[in-house]
């Protein structure tokens, strides 16, 4: 949308972790991010960083917590 020249952007992201091993999913996340800029090209790209620093947030311990019981398992 478009308010007094800025331009808002909404992006949403999705990622899935896969073992490339057994082609078994480890996770599926998906979010959104939204970003403001004079130039809709930019606040698009503004929109995917904040969607990615989001997934990063969620992502990563989950993942590492994943991992670990996954390893816990092995003889």
């Amino acid at each position: 949308s478009n308010r007094s020249g800025i331009q808002s952007c909404k992006a949403r992201l999705e990622l899935k972790a896969i073992d490339i091993q057994t082609g078994e999913i480890l996770l599926s996340k998906s979010t959104y991010g939204a970003g403001l800029d004079v130039a809709e090209h930019i606040a698009g790209k503004r929109a995917l960083q904040a969607a990615g620093r989001q997934m990063a947030l969620d992502l990563i311990p989950e993942l590492a917590a994943r991992w670990a019981e996954m390893n816990a398992a092995k003889p």
